[in-house]
């Protein structure tokens, strides 16, 4: 592998870190809020530190779940970079015969280092970016909101009289 793959690879990561990070932290915000919301409501009986624990909790599972479902192997990235970059399958190729040191492998390589060179790994974007974002404004709003609600005050009963009604002549 080149030097240049290994940029696109680094960037690669951080988008997958980036969307498991926050698809995680934005479910974890809105499990949270939601069940300190009905907690509060005296539906459930579990405290806020439980509900966060188990927000918390939510937040784990959906971004490992997420992280391992999203990865890409190289042959993959090398494909996508392929595709993307109009590049001939040259990356494919130099990660198949990686191993491979005669001339026409090494200049091969060369090659495809020099068409890679030439891109920057900007290109690779986090598509839908502002899913994202409304994900974790939404959780996060979720969140707050259950914390600043109070639960409205029962109105008082009427007061009651010491007199008792009866019928007289």
């Amino acid at each position: 592998m080149g030097e240049n793959f290994i940029r696109f690879k680094k960037k690669a990561f951080k988008i997958r870190l980036f969307q498991s990070v926050s698809m995680g932290a934005a479910l974890g915000f809105f499990v949270a809020g939601l069940l300190i919301f009905i907690g509060k409501l005296g539906l459930i009986g579990l405290s806020p530190l439980f509900s966060s624990l188990i927000g918390g909790g939510a937040a784990l599972l959906l971004g490992a779940a997420l992280y391992f479902l999203t990865g890409i192997s190289d042959i993959g990235l090398a494909r996508r970079l392929d595709s993307e970059l109009s590049l001939g399958e040259r990356v494919q190729t130099m990660l198949e015969y990686s191993a491979e040191n005669t001339a026409i492998h090494q200049l091969q390589r060369e090659d495809a280092n020099e068409h890679l060179s030439k891109a920057s790994p900007q290109f690779l974007k986090i598509k839908r970016l502002w899913l994202y974002v409304v994900a974790m404004a939404l959780g996060a709003a979720m969140l707050i909101t259950s914390l600043a609600y109070t639960k409205p005050e029962a109105p008082l009963p009427p007061p009651e009289t010491d007199e008792k009604f009866e019928l007289t002549e």
